[in-house]
């Protein structure tokens, strides 16, 4: 069984050090109530090119939190990869 749903919100960047860092702030609110999010953004130099670490906090509310919270994790994670990837054009 799947679940699909579409959220409305914003993301904010804070405590920007140029090239290197940002502290990230979500917040979301749709139909199957709200989500947020904190974390830390790091862009590291390799030899390849740049490489992103980042760390993030979820926070899941409504029947998404009561039903599915604990898969939450999970799809956030991915969907910041897919996010990432797609600003390297891969």
């Amino acid at each position: 069984m799947g679940m699909k749903a579409t959220y409305e919100g914003e993301v904010r960047f804070t405590d920007e050090t140029p090239d290197s860092y940002c502290w990230v702030l979500v917040s979301g609110e749709g139909p199957l109530g709200p989500v947020s999010g904190k974390g830390d953004l790091r862009l590291l130099e390799s030899g390849e090119g740049t490489l992103v670490n980042y760390e993030f906090e979820v926070d899941v509310g409504g029947g998404m939190g009561f039903l599915g919270g604990a898969v939450m994790g999970g799809v956030a994670k991915k969907m910041v990869e897919r996010f990432l990837h797609g600003l390297d054009g891969e």
